[in-house]
C-alpha cells in the first residue's frame, strides 16, 4: 500500500482508487480514498468515489455519509441517484429513495436513470400507474432505452394482465437491444405456450440462440423450416446453431440450403468458417472469396483468409491480409490482435505489442489479446519492466502463460 501510493499527488490517488473500483478491489480502494481525503477534504470526487465503494461492498450507511459529503461540498444529479438506489435496495426504505430520486430528477431533468429507478420502486409497490409513467418519462429522454421497454413488459404482463401489450414491449426492447438476454428471457418465457406461425418458433429460437443454448435453438430453428422451407434465414439460423456445437459438416448442409434460396455474404463467410473448423482449408476460402465477391474489400473476409493463411504456415500472405484488414477497418479489433500475431512471428516484438494494446484500447476484453500479450511480456526480460503499469492500465493480471 505505501509503496503503491508513495509520492502520488491527490489527483493521482483519486485515479489509482478509480482504478481500483473498477476492478472490483474496493477496500483497497477506501484506503486510498481515505488518504487523499486528509489533504483534500473538499475535493467531491474523493467523497463521490468512496460512496461508491462502500456502495460495492454493501455498506450502505458509510455510502450515504460518503455520498452526503460529496453533496455538502456541490450538489450533483448522479449522487442523489445513488443515495435513492442505497435506500432503495440496501434498506428497501421506498420513500426515501423516491425523495432523493425525485431531487436527482429537478436538479437535472434530461437524466434518465433516476426515472427508471422511480419506476422499479413503483413496480416494488404495486403502483402501475405511476410506474408506466416514470417508465415513459424515460423513453422520453432516451427512446432506445431497451431497460425501460422490458420493464413496461413486466408491469403490463403481471400488474395488467394485458399479453399484447407486454409482447410488444419486450419485443420492442430487443428491437433497440438485440443481445438484451433479459427481454429475450421474459418474451420466451411469455410466448412459450402459443406458436402457430414460423416466425414464432424463430423467435424463440433467436431467444435460446442469444442464451447460448444451441441445442434448444435449433429445434425451435428445424421446426421453423418444417413449417416454412422457402425462407433463408431459418436454414442460415438452423446452420449458426449447428456451427457452434461444433457439427460443422451438418451446418454447411444448412448453409447451402439458405444460399440456395438465396446468396448472402454472412451465409458464404460462416459456410468458409465451417470448413475452416473441419481443416478443409482450400474449401474453406472457396467460400470466403464468394463472400468477397458480394462484399470487396470486406474486413471479415480479409481477416478470415489471413487467418487461413496463418494456420497454413504461410506467414508472410498471412500479414499482408491482417494488414489489409486493419486498412479496410482500423477499428477492427481482431484485425490489430491478428497483425500483431504475425509481427511475433517475424520477431518483431514491439510491433506486436503495439498491435496488441491497439486490439485492447477498441476491446479491452479480448483474452486471446491479454493473453498473448501477456505471453510476450512474460516472456521477453527487456518488456518486464512494463508489467506493472500495463497491468494497471488495462485492469488485469499478466500470469498465466498460453499457447497460440
Amino acid at each position: 500500500m505505501v509503496e503503491e501510493t508513495e509520492g502520488k499527488t491527490p489527483e493521482e490517488l483519486v485515479e489509482l482508487a478509480k482504478y481500483h473500483i473498477d476492478t472490483k478491489n474496493n477496500s483497497k480502494a477506501i484506503q486510498i480514498l481515505q488518504l487523499a481525503s486528509e489533504s483534500t477534504p473538499g475535493n467531491r470526487k474523493i467523497w463521490y468515489l468512496m460512496g461508491e465503494a462502500y456502495r460495492f461492498l454493501g455498506q450502505g450507511k458509510n455510502a450515504l455519509e460518503a455520498y452526503l459529503k460529496a453533496i455538502e461540498i456541490s450538489e450533483d444529479a448522479d449522487t442523489y441517484n445513488k443515495m435513492g438506489h442505497v435506500n432503495q435496495y440496501q434498506f428497501k426504505d421506498y420513500t426515501k429513495a423516491l425523495e432523493f430520486y425525485d431531487r436527482a430528477i429537478k436538479l437535472k431533468p434530461s437524466s434518465k436513470d433516476p426515472w427508471l429507478n422511480m419506476g422499479v420502486v413503483y413496480n416494488s409497490l404495486k403502483d402501475f400507474d405511476n410506474a408506466v409513467m416514470c417508465y415513459e418519462e424515460c423513453l422520453k429522454i432516451d427512446p432506445n432505452y431497451a431497460i425501460a421497454y422490458n420493464n413496461l413488459g413486466w408491469l403490463y404482463e403481471k400488474l395488467k394482465k394485458d399479453k399484447k401489450k407486454a409482447i410488444l414491449n419486450y419485443e420492442k426492447a430487443i428491437e433497440v437491444d438485440p443481445k438484451y438476454v433479459l427481454a429475450r428471457k421474459n418474451l420466451l418465457r411469455y410466448k412459450r405456450s402459443k406458436k402457430e406461425t414460423a416466425e414464432d418458433w424463430n423467435c424463440e429460437g433467436t431467444a435460446y440462440f442469444e442464451l447460448k443454448k444451441y441445442k434448444d435453438a435449433l429445434k425451435c430453428f428445424q421446426k421453423a423450416t418444417d413449417m416454412n422451407p422457402k425462407e433463408r434465414l431459418y436454414w442460415h439460423n438452423a446452420a449458426d446453431a449447428l456451427r457452434r456445437k461444433g457439427k460443422n459438416k451438418d451446418a454447411i448442409n444448412y448453409y447451402q440450403k439458405a444460399n440456395a434460396i438465396s446468396p448472402d455474404f454472412l451465409t458464404y463467410l460462416y459456410m468458409g468458417l465451417s470448413y475452416a473448423n473441419s481443416k478443409q482449408y482450400d474449401k474453406a476460402r472457396e467460400y470466403y472469396e464468394k463472400a468477397g465477391e458480394i462484399r470487396p474489400g470486406h474486413h471479415f473476409v480479409l481477416n478470415n483468409i489471413g487467418d487461413l493463411c496463418f494456420r497454413q504456415k504461410n506467414y508472410q500472405e498471412a500479414f499482408d491480409y491482417f494488414k489489409q484488414t486493419t486498412e479496410a477497418n482500423p477499428g477492427y479489433y481482431l484485425g490489430w490482435y491478428n497483425m500483431g500475431r504475425g509481427h511475433k512471428k517475424n520477431g518483431a516484438h514491439y510491433e506486436a505489442m503495439d498491435c496488441w494494446m491497439r486490439a485492447l484500447s477498441l476491446n479491452s476484453k479480448h483474452y486471446y489479446t491479454k493473453q498473448a500479450l501477456a505471453n510476450l511480456i512474460i516472456g521477453h526480460p527487456k518488456l518486464k519492466e512494463k508489467k506493472k503499469s500495463l497491468e494497471e492500465k488495462y485492469g488485469f493480471t499478466f500470469t498465466a502463460k498460453v499457447k497460440f
